[in-house]
């Protein structure tokens, strides 16, 4: 049997490059072989050994002074992904980020009556808390282990 003939290059699409020329083929028989967004970075899924090492080596880095938090953050987000996104959603919640009854529902909650002790710091990180585990960032079971943890003093 004969090989199929390639099927005409659209004028436009006309091209010396071999690559190219075989991505174009593959699409117009409806084969697809290589998907091009495969090989941008970017949308690559971190490894496993990434995700675990993150939260270390940001441990063990060295402290560093800065006047520009969100600018530091946005240095390193190459560095430290999830900490990125995750440091962003906390330092970047403004006073008046939403209608206060909104806000007063959503709270009403988190803060019931008898909790309405919680200090400001605690109901924020609360929040974030809740909106991480929504987007996955963190996990139910790692919370658990957290929770059950024995309780750290510090000294304001």
């Amino acid at each position: 049997m004969a090989p199929r003939p390639e099927p005409p290059v659209p004028q436009h699409l006309q091209t010396t490059d071999k690559k190219r020329k075989a991505c174009f083929t593959c699409c117009v028989e409806g084969e697809f072989k290589h998907n091009r967004f495969d090989d941008l970075p970017a949308l690559k899924p971190p490894k496993a050994g990434e995700l675990g090492d993150e939260l270390d080596r940001y441990l063990s880095a060295d402290v560093e002074a800065t006047d520009d938090v969100l600018g530091w953050w946005y240095g390193r987000k190459k560095d430290f992904p999830t900490l990125y996104r995750m440091g962003l959603d906390y330092l970047t919640i403004p006073a008046t980020s939403t209608d206060v009854e909104r806000v007063s529902s959503r709270g009403r909650f988190l803060l019931p009556y008898v909790c309405n002790w919680l200090s400001a710091d605690t109901t924020r990180a609360l929040m974030c808390l809740r909106q991480w585990s929504l987007m996955g960032l963190i996990q139910d079971e790692d919370v658990m282990t957290v929770a059950k943890l024995p309780e750290i003093e510090v000294s304001d």
